[in-house]
């Protein structure tokens, strides 16, 4: 079972609870070759449990994208817009086609797509395309309507605004997700032993007898929720080179202002110290250059909890 725990910097906080179990499932067994090679990511975790984290997810969750982006990024010096790749990881998958507005299909070559957008421009304009993966089974294919939202500088000027960047709003219907999330890579800010020994003083006596992985999780949120009320704000740049825990004293002593990247990377760390998995990533992420920023929604990070005892 995953527990989807996403938090903000106050302390609103969603759970969404969901048992995917199935009757008759079998874990897939893992080499010594592949463990050996997974041995320095999981040093805090036992071998058991984190292959049963990623067997479970492949078992139950295929993570499987119909489509989502790979990469977005500004276009060449000579042409001012946007080069959004995309990419699919079901079985089947051929190729992409796309069309403008309510145009013809055409192969989309290396499946990217450049959006010509023109700074100029004083007013907000948009750009729509429709895109389609193609696979091998033609009930698989399903089309999705990109629309690319353009608020220049000038556009912004013109309505007594100022921003040093051109806003760029890239929506999707269906929704597209920014990239495809393996459980391989979910072990993220795993904690040294002075880190777990640092995390054992500050909470370890909350935790005591305590052993659902969710439970953990709800007692250690609800503790840095109590620690960090009130220190919420802008993050100051040496945030930056500060290790998870760093971050945490340098908050709590009125160095920096957090937001919802500072506290999840700080939750992640913490719940790693007591053995509790999860995965951190962004709910939707904003992309920016010199030129432009680039908005996929409303960014947010979220955390999920992956309880074993549910699996």
């Amino acid at each position: 079972m995953f527990s989807i725990l996403v938090f903000t910097t106050l302390t609103a906080m969603h759970i969404n609870s969901t048992d995917y179990r199935f009757a008759g499932s079998k874990e897939k067994p893992v080499s010594a070759e592949v463990k050996d090679q997974e041995s320095k990511k999981i040093s805090v975790l036992s071998y058991e449990a984190y292959f049963n984290v990623v067997n479970n997810y492949r078992n139950y969750y295929a993570g499987y994208e119909s489509l989502c982006f790979t990469a977005i990024t500004p276009g060449p010096p000579d042409a001012y817009g946007l080069h959004i790749s995309f990419g699919s990881n079901m079985p089947g998958f051929s190729n992409i086609e796309y069309a403008k507005e309510d145009g013809d299909y055409r192969v989309l070559n290396n499946n990217t797509l450049f959006v010509a957008l023109d700074r100029e421009l004083d007013v907000r304009y948009n750009v729509t395309y429709q895109v389609k993966p193609v696979f091998s089974s033609p009930e698989k294919e399903l089309v999705y309507t990109i629309n690319v939202d353009c608020f220049t500088i000038k556009a912004i000027e013109k309505l007594g605004g100022t921003r040093a960047r051109d806003i760029i709003k890239i929506r999707s219907d269906p929704h597209i997700n920014y990239g495809t999330n393996n459980p391989e890579n979910w072990m993220t800010f795993i904690p040294n032993e002075s880190e777990i020994a640092f995390a054992q003083k500050q909470w370890g006596h909350l935790l005591e007898g305590v052993s659902s992985d969710h439970e953990k999780a709800m007692i250690l949120t609800k503790a840095l929720m109590r620690e960090l009320r009130g220190h919420g704000g802008l993050p100051q740049a040496l945030l930056n080179e500060l290790r998870a825990f760093e971050k945490y004293e340098a908050i709590l002593a009125g160095k920096s202002g957090h937001a919802c990247g500072q506290y999840s990377e700080i939750f992640s760390m913490a719940c790693n110290s007591f053995g509790v998995i999860n995965r951190r990533g962004f709910i939707q992420d904003n992309l920016q250059s010199d030129e432009m920023l680039v908005e996929l929604g409303s960014s947010h990070l979220g955390t999920e909890i992956f309880d074993r005892d549910l699996n």
